[in-house]
């Protein structure tokens, strides 16, 4: 059972949706080095379509022409600031295409930059109960966990996850996440001496000394 909490500041660790969505979460982008971009079909933000969410009556009858309008509008709400509005499509294209990850990172995301934990947190336990070693649920989730004052929780959901891990990649991705919620935690010396493990492992990995 996802436990709900709440707090007056945002999540220290997720950059705000509105500039996720032209480039990237920065803090996700230097422990997994990896880029988060949108699609070729967003890439101009500012194209103006004729496409509004309150059009969308029926989805499942939508074309694939309509769901690249709609992507490239969900994009044009999220820099706008426009977050309800942004619900709303991706409400529409997790019904048009319900296995399509992307479309369930953002509403985690924007869940959570908008106060609703709970919801954020359920969305990042269906992803990791399909697949339990994402990075990005699984370092998401395991900070709204310790931020939901879960902290032990947190830790053993990242231990689990790193038994379960099937490649060194995602043995040190979870390690790198194991490491970082340490640090907030305040467990210094424990987070340094997985980082200084990680940079002995492999010294041409560049991520533990961004963090």
């Amino acid at each position: 059972m996802v436990r709900a909490c709440s707090s007056s500041n945002p999540n220290p660790a997720t950059k705000p949706l509105r500039t996720a969505a032209a480039g990237c979460l920065l803090l996700t982008v230097l422990l997994s080095g990896k880029l988060y971009a949108p699609s070729p079909a967003i890439a101009d933000p500012v194209q103006q379509l004729d496409v509004e969410p309150e059009s969308i009556s029926n989805p499942i009858e939508l074309s694939s022409e309509t769901i690249d309008s709609l992507r490239t509008l969900l994009y044009q709400k999220l820099n706008d600031g426009e977050d309800s509005a942004a619900l709303v499509l991706l409400d529409r294209l997790q019904l048009l295409q319900p296995v399509e990850p992307e479309w369930k990172f953002l509403a985690a995301r924007l869940h959570n930059e908008m106060g609703d934990t709970e919801s954020s947190r359920r969305i990042y336990e269906e992803i990791l109960a399909a697949d339990p070693l994402p990075f990005e649920a699984l370092f998401e989730n395991a900070v709204l966990m310790d931020r939901c004052g879960e902290h032990a929780a947190a830790l053993q959901r990242l231990e689990s996850a790193l038994e379960a891990a099937d490649s060194e990649k995602s043995a040190r991705d979870v390690k790198l996440i194991l490491a970082q919620v340490k640090f907030l935690q305040k467990d210094v010396e424990e987070a340094l001496e997985i980082y200084k493990e990680l940079v002995r492992e492999d010294p041409k990995d560049y991520r533990p000394w961004f963090c």
